[in-house]
């Protein structure tokens, strides 16, 4: 993946983290509102938390999602680097030989 595209997925993390704290927040300050009307409906309540969990809910998956597929690349990315030192360790081995062959060892 290029770098831009990475940007393009943290950016889109950034906004849910974003959209998921507003949301939060908006749910909060409803309960505060909702605490305050002592007389208000419990029904109404109930209703209105399970939407706004459900909402969260949606959000946080979505998270999930994208951090799954980080994850992923990561691990790809991990894999071609453990492959590289591999090949890197190898040369290196290649050349100590070489060098000690060369020095008449």
């Amino acid at each position: 993946m290029e770098p831009f595209q990475d940007d393009i997925v943290s950016r889109r993390l950034d906004d849910l983290t974003h959209q998921m704290r507003m949301l939060t927040l908006s749910f909060s300050t409803f309960q505060l509102e909702q605490r305050q009307q002592r007389h208000a409906d419990r029904w109404d309540l109930a209703e209105e938390t399970q939407k706004a969990l459900a909402e969260m809910l949606k959000i946080q998956q979505t998270v999930l999602e994208h951090q799954r597929t980080i994850n992923g690349r990561l691990a790809m990315y991990v894999e071609q680097q453990t492959a590289i030192n591999d090949r890197l360790a190898t040369t290196l081995d290649a050349i100590k030989d070489l060098l000690d062959r060369g020095n008449g060892h």
